[in-house]
């Protein structure tokens, strides 16, 4: 009897080491992330500190190059490559505001698209990639000095946005969409090789979200070298930023704010409540806009009732904030977005349609003189200042 007791106790004791091991293994890639906290410190955002306009370029148009919106842009040394992400069109244009060329090939045939998700250049600026990424599945390839249709190649996933890493790999957003790969079925993230085949999957998510997507804003990867980048999913994850190189996918920053305690309650709602549920407890959730530039981060953060744009001083650890519907005598409506290109590091555009300042009295449009409303959108450049907020 005495053995057996023994040997019970034994095993008792061994589970309960097993499971405290385990139970302290649970926190681990939560404890990876940096913890940033943006509700302490909390100023409002002026946005004469942070950024400085550097010129305004007004896009000429004409019957064949009327934009409705843009959604990226990429500075090359000739101009512009901008993504018209309404009308599915991309665009060159000169730094005089003349358009070079577009591409508009929509169709189901060779060099042809249905929907544009995403666009990227290469990291030597020779090529543009076009991702078709859920309608037909592949990537277009076209001429950046040109707009010539070049190849385009089926991938086995399906996708929402992209990006071409100095080596020629790729990283893609599934968007909560199943790929093909067996192993992870459910993830956000893909890194394939030059070919596309796929080399690393991460930011799993759960089966219930399959196909479901709640978001504001636009979801783009963010470089911060040759071969790193860095991103932010929509939900189900709230408030992570992911560290993406070639081989690896990493838990980068972790953003508290008011809501923080409910974010875990957040997973165990059911999907057809999900909207609702944020909307009673006023989570901001959906990080995106994000973009690093030196000791200052960037990103906005939505709520049902808001969208607040925010800069966080890595230095002092002070946050500064502004809601985004608020226009700015000087500056209109401002939400700046990166300018994508390897020339283009602490550039920012603000797009203001002609609509949104025709006859308003902003400072930053004064000098246009006369703006009609049907006109293309006028591109306000920024860069960040040397001297960040004190």
């Amino acid at each position: 009897m005495k053995s057996t007791k023994l040997i019970n106790n034994f095993y008792c004791i061994l589970s309960i080491v097993f499971l405290l091991t385990n139970c302290k293994n649970l926190p681990d890639e939560i404890n990876e992330f940096e913890i940033i906290n943006i509700i302490d410190k909390v100023y409002n955002l002026d946005i004469d500190s942070v950024f400085t306009v550097e010129s305004i370029l007004p896009l000429k148009s004409n019957e064949t190059s009327i934009i409705n919106f843009i959604g990226k842009v990429y500075y090359v040394n000739s101009g512009y490559v901008l993504w018209d992400n309404f009308q599915n069109n991309i665009y060159k244009y000169d730094k005089k505001g003349n358009c070079l060329w577009k591409i508009t090939t929509k169709g189901r045939g060779p060099g042809e698209f249905v929907h544009i998700n995403d666009i990227c250049l290469d990291y030597n600026e020779k090529y543009l990639f076009v991702l078709d990424g859920m309608q037909q599945r592949k990537v277009l390839k076209y001429s950046v000095l040109s707009g010539e249709f070049l190849t385009d190649k089926k991938v086995g996933f399906s996708a929402v946005a992209f990006h071409q890493f100095c080596s020629g790999d790729f990283a893609f957003y599934t968007g909560n969409n199943r790929t093909e790969n067996n192993k992870t079925p459910n993830c956000n993230i893909i890194l394939t090789d030059s070919t596309f085949q796929v080399v690393k999957t991460g930011v799993s998510f759960d089966n219930k979200w399959l196909g479901i997507s709640i978001k504001h804003g636009n979801s783009s990867f963010f470089p911060i070298g040759k071969d790193s980048i860095i991103f932010s999913p929509q939900l189900p994850e709230i408030g992570d930023v992911y560290l993406l190189t070639t081989e690896t996918i990493k838990p980068f920053y972790r953003f508290v704010t008011q809501n923080n305690h409910l974010k875990p309650k957040f997973r165990e709602v059911s999907v057809d409540n999900a909207k609702e549920w944020l909307k009673e407890n006023l989570v901001e959730y959906n990080i995106n806009g994000f973009w690093q530039q030196n000791e200052l981060l960037h990103f906005y953060v939505h709520s049902n009732e808001n969208s607040r744009e925010i800069i966080y001083n890595k230095l002092n650890g002070k946050c500064h904030s502004r809601l985004t519907n608020q226009a700015s005598k000087k500056h209109a409506f401002f939400s700046p977005q990166s300018v994508f290109g390897k020339q283009a590091e602490g550039l920012f555009v603000n797009v203001l349609p002609a609509y949104a300042v025709v006859d308003k009295k902003y400072e930053v449009t004064a000098s246009l003189g006369e703006v009609n409303e049907n006109d293309n959108p006028i591109l306000v450049f920024y860069r960040v200042n040397n001297t960040t907020q004190k």
